[in-house]
Order: structure tokens, then C-alpha cells, then sequence
């Protein structure tokens, strides 16, 4: 979440990397590494972050 803060963070690079948390966090968590689901978690938080913060992101016109 802090990485999204950030102004020249690329914000839809941020959205791969947090699909990527939940997708590898989960996969690993069900196999049987328990303590991934707080990667997985990480990954929801930052999907949430872009998706409410969605207009100002990517539909501001500072941001261009």
C-alpha cells in the first residue's frame, strides 16, 4: 500500500503485482505453507486500493 502512495509508481504495474500476491500467496497457502495467506491478504489490500481509489488514479487529469 505504501508503493502505491507513491506518485510515479506505475499504478497498473501495481495491479499485476497484487494479483500476483493473491494468485502465489493462495497456491502456496493450500499446498500447505499456512503463512502465505498474509501475502495473499497484501495482495487483496492493494487490488482494494486501486479499485477505490480508481478515478482519481487513473482519470485525473493532474496525473498526465
Amino acid at each position: 500500500i505504501f508503493i502505491g502512495s507513491i506518485p510515479k509508481v506505475n499504478k497498473p504495474l501495481f495491479i499485476l503485482v497484487s494479483l500476483n500476491a493473491i494468485f502465489t500467496g493462495l497456491s502456496v497457502a493450500i499446498s500447505g505453507a499456512t503463512f502465505d495467506y498474509f501475502y495473499a491478504t497484501a495482495g487483496v489490500f492493494g487490488t482494494l486500493f486501486i479499485l477505490i481509489y480508481f478515478k482519481q488514479i487513473f482519470l485525473s487529469e493532474n496525473n498526465r
